[in-house]
């Protein structure tokens, strides 16, 4: 479960053609049919780095990301999470029917800081109190909306299967010594002797470089002073 711009939307929807639930793109007449269900999957919103995403040379590597913390969502990562919920709260008004029903809705996240954060972010803009029977608070559009959270070492829902599922790492290292994953290999030989020089950090792989990418990604994203470095 990676991404590039932070987070990613995937939606998956069931809807009614007549009696029958089918998936969204089946050949059914529109006019006839009715979303009875919306499974959505994303991903935190932008962060401080993380201690998995340094590397030896890393001239930020004692860096604290105060106020925030390492690893930890930043303001900017905090506004795009609510804003996925405020889309999805316009996007499925008319299947809320404007409210969020708590026996409606299930919510569930990693077992980290900034992904339990983000939950809490998309579903705060999800389900605004204001104007409906949830209006509790004259003070705060908002309404606490239940979540639940896998623990790291029994997630086998929304982990990377690299932690966790031993086929799955027997089938990506039996891939890397495939032909094609050895095409791969061979392609990028220079930038992995590049990256390991100048990283201090062996690489010798596409998951290695992917590390690599989203440590100066958070570093260039976060606003603390540069230390640019010509090689």
């Amino acid at each position: 479960m990676f991404y590039l711009e932070y987070y990613f939307l995937w939606l998956t929807l069931s809807v009614a053609c007549g009696n029958a639930l089918l998936p969204a793109n089946s050949n059914c007449d529109i006019e006839n049919t009715t979303v009875r269900m919306v499974q959505v999957l994303f991903r935190h919103g932008d962060r401080a780095n993380d201690v998995a995403t340094v590397y030896p040379n890393d001239p930020y590597i004692n860096e604290t990301y105060e106020p925030y913390g390492i690893g930890q969502l930043t303001n900017a990562g905090k506004q795009r999470e609510f804003m996925i919920g405020g889309y999805l709260f316009e996007k499925y008004y008319s299947l809320l029917q404007g409210l969020c029903k708590v026996n409606e809705i299930e919510a569930i996240s990693t077992d980290m800081s900034r992904t339990k954060m983000s939950l809490l972010l998309v579903l705060a803009g999800l389900c605004p109190s204001r104007g409906t029977v949830f209006d509790w608070n004259k003070w705060l559009n908002w309404q606490p909306i239940p979540y639940n959270y896998i623990p790291f070492g029994q997630d086998n829902l929304l982990t990377i299967p690299l932690f966790y599922c031993p086929n799955y790492i027997k089938l990506y290292n039996n891939y890397l010594e495939s032909p094609p994953g050895k095409q791969i290999q061979e392609k990028y030989k220079d930038l992995y002797l590049y990256l390991t020089r100048h990283t201090g950090m062996t690489i010798n792989s596409t998951l290695d470089v992917m590390l690599i990418y989203f440590g100066l990604y958070c570093e260039v994203s976060y606003p603390i002073k540069r230390i640019f470095i010509i090689c």
